[in-house]
């Protein structure tokens, strides 16, 4: 199974070594874990030995008076997130979480404490929106306080993340492969997929994908532009009830596989982000079959996914069309968002 769990503190073993260094930093730790036996917390476990890989606690506030100065409006604070880092990405994953958490709280701030030292973790939260706020003075020591405004939008696919805004945007349905489809997005993955395909790796982790395509017209996609994720069909029935729209992405670049100047080059760019194999990418590079290289971030799944049936019937598309990079209209997106009833709140400025 999935080796992220939600869990009561009191279900959770304090004296895992994983602790050790928040009782170094916060010496009231053990007693603050104690008296939080009846909440919850997201657990992420070794798939090894079971023993704690990641921690994070998230309490809604209806103002953050402790930290200077004060966040005067409702905000979730990130009261404590650590993870072994592994190189997966693992603070991707959470990240995604707690702004999940967030929209689905319909909060308008979410907030975190961090001592200077914490240097990766600062450029994680910088990079997708966190700014420098102030500072919270503690018994601990000085920590600065870094803020997401959630109603703020700067039009930018990462610092916006995990909204997205379709006005001046492109917007294309990308076909995938079932097994690729299903290792890039854990969270959109059909009822009767088994869980334990979801890994702790870092292309399941992570907010930023690549995928590589043999799309002709995959050149023209722009910073900013929307994708919708298309699951092809399995084989195992019609397509028109096995393939389904699954999730609502955001370019960040395309690049053209013969832009890098060597192997070396082009694996230190997918190698994190790609579902493809070392062994597999070693194989594209070599005979360029798939000369598009897709970076994005994943921003939404849907709750229902649309079957191609309902995508022809009641979104309009073409049986006809063969749908790799299939460009969409406005309206056509939006009767898909309904089709498959996405949050609203992720939406920007919808016309």
């Amino acid at each position: 199974m999935d080796n992220l769990k939600y869990l009561r503190f009191s279900e959770i073993n304090l004296s895992d070594p994983f602790f050790d260094s928040l009782r170094h930093d916060y010496e009231e730790f053990p007693a603050w874990f104690l008296r939080k036996a009846d909440e919850k917390a997201y657990i992420l476990f070794s798939e090894k030995d079971g023993g704690i890989q990641g921690f994070m606690y998230l309490k809604t506030e209806p103002r953050a008076d402790d930290v200077d100065p004060p966040i005067d409006g409702t905000a979730l604070k990130i009261g404590t997130f650590k993870f072994n880092p592994q190189k997966t990405l693992r603070g991707h994953r959470f990240l995604k979480k707690a702004l999940d958490v967030a929209i689905h709280r319909q909060v308008r701030y979410v907030y975190l404490t961090v001592f200077s030292k914490q240097e990766a973790l600062i450029k994680l939260f910088e990079t997708y929106g966190f700014v420098r706020w102030g500072e919270k003075h503690t018994a601990n020591g000085v920590e600065r306080v870094y803020v997401r405004d959630l109603q703020q939008h700067n039009t930018d696919p990462l610092t916006d993340y995990p909204f997205v805004c379709p006005q001046d945007a492109g917007i294309y349905l990308l076909a995938i492969q079932p097994q690729y489809h299903t290792r890039l997005f854990p969270e959109a993955i059909l009822q009767n997929e088994p869980l334990d395909i979801v890994k702790d790796v870092s292309h399941s982790n992570s907010i930023q994908k690549i995928y590589l395509s043999a799309a002709p017209n995959a050149p023209q996609l722009k910073k900013g532009d929307l994708l919708v994720m298309y699951r092809t069909g399995d084989g195992q029935g019609a397509a028109a009830y096995r393939s389904v729209a699954s999730a609502v992405c955001t370019v960040l670049e395309v690049k053209n596989i013969n832009s890098f100047n060597n192997e070396e080059e082009y694996l230190a760019y997918c190698e994190r982000f790609s579902v493809f194999s070392k062994k597999e990418l070693c194989s594209f590079y070599a005979q360029k079959r798939y000369p598009h290289i897709i970076r994005f971030v994943f921003n939404f799944a849907f709750p229902k996914r649309p079957i191609r049936k309902d995508l022809i019937e009641r979104a309009g598309l073409s049986d006809n069309d063969r749908w790799v990079l299939k460009p969409l209209t406005g309206s056509q997106f939006d009767c898909i968002l309904k089709l498959g009833q996405a949050n609203e709140s992720f939406i920007v400025n919808q016309t």
